[in-house]
Order: structure tokens, then sequence, then C-alpha cells
């Protein structure tokens, strides 16, 4: 390729780079609505359009003849998905087939092609277009002719390729011989890593559908901690009756599918943390408390020496019932609720004549 024609595919890239940027963060943005609508989670999503300069290097690499770089260069439109785990990896890729045209000539699993003496770099980049009914739509129309890569890696394949890129050593035989068997085995823990956290996660699945099975079946025997105190309140049927009987004495209170993730996790933190705190290790003891003098706490609430939280979710009621009926350091309640509160605790304890 001659300067003159290599700078004309330059400045033509230079003038449709924001096209392809659109296409790009467009593109993110469907495939974040996609995957979320499949129940798959991804720790983070990155889109960009190649700079000129990078544009400018690969179609003058040494090797190359692009006829027409605009068309052959596949990834001036790029996304990347980064999932927790590597089942994901492949669920990911499921849901891009069935949304987009693939060009499978292109596409490239880096993990199949990675020779025995490489470090392990892998994902997989898929070279996609738009099917033709979602180009016809007028918000897609202009991308219509346009590609774009969208990688998938694990959030560990992606720091092994941060730090890889940096040390630079494509291959095993350009690495010194001092740190290549460092690198081989660092390689095969990122693997390995990647396999254990998936491991991890189905147990923690099976030991969740576990606690759930015993509570339905009453047995409150379970130790303490994060997965059975979500099973507590998520599969025990008398937190229900519990609920219902608070809002018939005029204290609103949120169940599970009023709250989001978000909400949910913060409630439960603070729960746990003060349940540590007052030396509550099991979803026995918990319940004790809850069905007894929580319970009875609440029945004979009286506005006018005590008001009661109203609108938290029920764990959070339950907790400030806690840590009414149990008591609380200073400390743990200042980490957990507003230092400014704490008078109107003490107060509150004193109207009810709670011993601590």
């Amino acid at each position: 390729m001659t300067d003159p024609t290599m700078m004309e595919w330059v400045n033509q890239y230079r003038a449709v780079r924001g096209t392809y940027d659109s296409f790009a963060h467009r593109l993110s943005g469907l495939l974040s609505d996609l995957l979320r609508d499949e129940g798959v989670d991804i720790a983070q999503i990155e889109a960009r359009a190649k700079d000129v300069d990078s544009f400018r290097g690969k179609v003058t690499r040494p090797g190359k003849n692009y006829i027409d770089p605009l068309n052959e260069v596949t990834d001036l439109a790029a996304v990347r998905l980064i999932a927790y785990y590597a089942e994901d990896v492949g669920k990911i890729g499921e849901i891009i087939r069935s949304e987009f045209e693939v060009d499978d000539a292109n596409t490239v699993d880096k993990s199949e092609t990675l020779d025995p003496d490489r470090f392990g770099y892998t994902s997989v980049h898929y070279i996609i277009w738009l099917g033709e009914g979602r180009a016809s739509l007028r918000e897609w129309r202009q991308f219509a002719t346009l590609r774009a890569e969208v990688q998938v890696r694990t959030v560990l394949q992606h720091a092994w390729a941060a730090v890889n890129h940096k040390l630079d050593y494509k291959s095993a035989t350009e690495a010194p011989r001092e740190v290549r068997r460092q690198l081989f085995r660092l390689s095969a823990l990122f693997e390995l890593a990647d396999e254990q956290f998936s491991r991890i996660r189905d147990a923690s699945a099976r030991i969740a559908d576990k606690y759930e099975s015993d509570l339905r079946g009453g047995n409150f025997d379970l130790p303490l901690n994060a997965v059975s105190l979500a099973a507590y309140f998520e599969a025990h049927p008398e937190l229900d009756a519990f609920a219902q009987e608070l809002k018939e004495s005029g204290i609103s209170v949120r169940g599970i599918q009023d709250i989001d993730d978000a909400e949910k996790a913060d409630v439960r933190r603070r729960m746990l943390t003060y349940l540590e705190s007052v030396n509550v290790k099991s979803i026995s003891e918990l319940h004790a408390y809850v069905n007894g003098a929580v319970r009875e706490l609440f029945r004979r609430v009286n506005p006018d020496t005590w008001t009661p939280p109203n609108d938290v979710p029920l764990e959070e009621a339950i907790t400030r019932g806690l840590i009414l009926v149990i008591g609380v350091k200073r400390s743990v309640f200042d980490e957990l609720y507003d230092p400014n509160s704490w008078e109107n605790y003490e107060d509150a304890t004193r109207k009810y004549g709670i011993r601590r």
C-alpha cells in the first residue's frame, strides 16, 4: 500500500470514527440489557472505537496487505464484556449468537489457539453485525453495514491479559529463563482460580438450597452466616405472618419482593454485624429471639414512648427490635446507624424497662 493511499484510508476512517464510536456504545447498552434480561451478571463492560493512530499502525503493519481496510479491519468498533465466572463466558456467547449475526471465519477462541509455549491469555473474540430485523429499525439503520468485535473474558483472564501486556512477553521463549517457570506457574494458577471460583459458587448454591430445605422442614439448627440468614428470611413461612402482624398493628414493613438486591444486602449485613457483636451464632438462637422477645416487643409498642421503625424492610425492623431487647455496644450502634441517634435508643430502652 503506498503512502498516499494509506493516508486516504486514514483520513476516511478519521471522518467516520464517530459513527463507529456510537455503534460501539450502542452495542454496549444493548448487550447490558440482553444480559440483564437473561440473568447474567457481569463485572464490567467497555466500549470503544479504534483510535486513528492504532488504525494507521494496523494497516501499515508488515505482512498486511489490505485492499479495503475500512471493510477488512473487523475491530474498528469493539465491546469488551468481563464476566465473573468461566461458565458465563459460554452463556454470553450463546446470547450473542442468538441476537446477532456472527462472522465465524473471523471469530476466535483464544483458549483453543493458545500454543503450549505461550502464556495463558484467553478470551473469545466474536465478530458480529446486526441481524436483518434489528438493522431495519430506525434507531439502528445507520449501523446496518458495520461490524464490531465483542471480546468476552473473565475477571481473572482480564487481569492476566493486563499484567502480561505490561510485561510484554508474548511467548515463553521471549521471557528470561529465570522468570519463565514463574510465569508458567502463575498462568496455571489463574486458570485454576477461575475453576475454583465456579466451584465455590456452585457449592454456595447447594448449601443455600439445603438451608432453605431445612428451614421449610422446621430445622433451625444452622450456623449463622450470610447464606443461612438469607435463607431464613426467604424460606421461613412464619415471617410472612409476622410481617402481616406488624402491619395490622400499624407498623409498615416491606417484604423481600419490595426491596432491591442492594438494599437487601445492606440490611442483612447490618443484622449479621449486630448478631456477631452479641454472640448469636445460630439461626435457632436468632429465631428464638424473633419469635419471642422481639415479637412481644412489637405487640406492646406504645407510640407515645417509642416510635417504631416504619416503612423499612422486615429485616431492618427486626434488627431494631433485637437491639432493644438484647442491647448493643455504642460502637456497634454507631457503625450501623447514625451516632446522633444513640440518645434516642437509650431513651427507648429506659421507657421499656429493658435490661442490658
